[in-house]
């Protein structure tokens, strides 16, 4: 058993979603896409924290080439820390919309069966 079969994804298709005005498919599937991209988004911010903002790593570099380097670097640490902060918070609240989302295609495919098998 898949999570949809082919005849509830065409009736999807021509399904159109009220306040998009696009096809119910399409607005599901772009549900999902949007958690993937905020996913990948967040890992490449991560990655670049953790490949250029150590001590001695390109961006402690530059920031010592700025005049009044001490106070800029306090301030980036700052942000730095309220970006990532508020990026795990984000993205622990796209798990959250993940999980509703599979758990309403579930729902959508049981109520689908059901419907079709009277």
């Amino acid at each position: 058993m898949t999570v949809a079969k082919p005849a509830m994804m065409l009736a999807m298709m021509d399904h159109q979603d009220k306040e998009t005005a696009l096809p119910t498919l399409k607005k599901n599937i772009f549900a999902f896409m949007r958690v993937f991209i905020a996913y990948l988004t967040c890992a490449g911010l991560y990655l670049f924290v953790i490949l250029f903002c150590q001590t001695g790593g390109v961006i402690s570099y530059i920031v010592k080439l700025i005049p009044a380097s001490l106070g800029v670097r306090d301030l980036m640490i700052q942000l730095g820390y309220v970006l990532l902060g508020s990026s795990f918070v984000y993205l622990l609240l796209m798990l959250k919309s993940f999980i509703f989302n599979v758990y309403a295609i579930v729902m959508n495919f049981l109520r689908w069966e059901h419907s079709n098998a009277e």
